[in-house]
């Protein structure tokens, strides 16, 4: 999903989700979720809010709960509610950071700069760059500074770092 190969990662997550119903539930709400994910963002929101429904109707559970919130998200920013997905995702950042599950809150965070609110996260993507390792925090952080400026160059460099990290958002 992360590549940009949605149709693939939907095929991977369905059959995952057919796999992990009934028999592993905390795994099972994960997939459900970044299902949901994927086909919110090929513009199905019908089929994103049904893996919605599907993942609700469980019983709740916290294992990976950031990554449970993010098809929630995407389930409302492709049904019209780019506001209510945005308020979702940065509450269940903020129960990230309050954790310490600093790499899902940044994940979380990067979401609400890619539904068109770089500005709001900005300053803690900043922070979350020294406190993760690894490359794609850094990059998140560089995509909202870049979203908040006026240089489209840093767009365009941004987009760069994003693929040659192997993540064609």
């Amino acid at each position: 999903m992360l590549t940009g190969r949605l149709q693939t990662a939907r095929r991977w997550f369905g059959e995952a989700a057919g796999l992990s119903q009934g028999r592993l539930h905390p795994q099972h709400r994960v997939v459900l979720s970044m299902l949901a994910t994927c086909l919110a963002q090929l513009d199905d929101p019908g089929a994103a809010q049904q893996a919605v429904a599907e993942l609700d109707a469980l019983t709740p559970f916290t294992y990976r709960a950031g990554e449970q919130a993010i098809g929630r998200g995407w389930a409302l920013a492709a049904s019209g509610d780019l506001q209510g997905a945005r308020d979702l995702l940065r509450a269940a950042a903020a129960t990230m950071q309050d954790t310490g599950q600093f790499g899902q809150e940044a994940w979380l965070r990067h979401e609400v700069v890619r539904l068109g609110d770089a500005g709001s996260e900005r300053a803690r993507l900043d922070e979350l760059e020294s406190l993760c390792e690894g490359e794609l925090v850094p990059a998140y952080a560089f995509h909202a500074r870049a979203a908040t400026g006026r240089a489209p160059g840093a767009l365009e460099e941004a987009v760069e770092l994003f693929a040659a990290l192997g993540a064609n958002l």
